[in-house]
């Protein structure tokens, strides 16, 4: 691997989801050779701009190594932002604050999304993940 690699994560998130699970797992697999990790994230945000609308969509984001399922287990823990990061990096040797660096290990990764308000509509995400190769 010599060029970084980019993944799409598309869906959308129901109160009827939220109901169910208010934590959607996105399940990526990394390969041999990866170096870190970075990953960002959209959804639709805005509600109904009437007065007494429902609030916005409000949805979380953090990440699991491949030691980490079933959620929640400290196991594979690798950070949590919350709404506050649109973006962030997980490497062998740094990390954004709020992450944690070490090895990428091969396997099944997670993206962790937390619906933490949704409107009535629910919203559509989108993450994207860029999967950097080791020098």
């Amino acid at each position: 691997m010599s060029e970084p690699t980019l993944l799409r994560l598309r869906g959308h998130i129901s109160p009827a989801d939220r109901e169910a699970n208010p934590h959607l797992m996105l399940p990526f697999d990394v390969s041999e050779g990866v170096a870190a990790l970075e990953v960002a994230y959209s959804y639709t945000a805005r509600g109904s701009r009437e007065p007494h609308a429902p609030p916005d969509n409000q949805i979380d984001i953090g990440i699991l190594g491949p030691e980490g399922t079933p959620f929640p287990s400290e196991r594979g823990f690798r950070g949590w932002s919350g709404t506050a990061r649109d973006s962030f990096r997980v490497g062998a040797r740094d990390a954004t604050p709020g992450y944690i660096a070490g090895p990428i290990t091969p396997g099944r990764w997670h993206i962790l999304l937390g619906a933490y308000k949704l409107i009535p509509a629910g919203t559509d995400y989108e993450v994207t993940v860029r999967l950097i190769p080791g020098a």
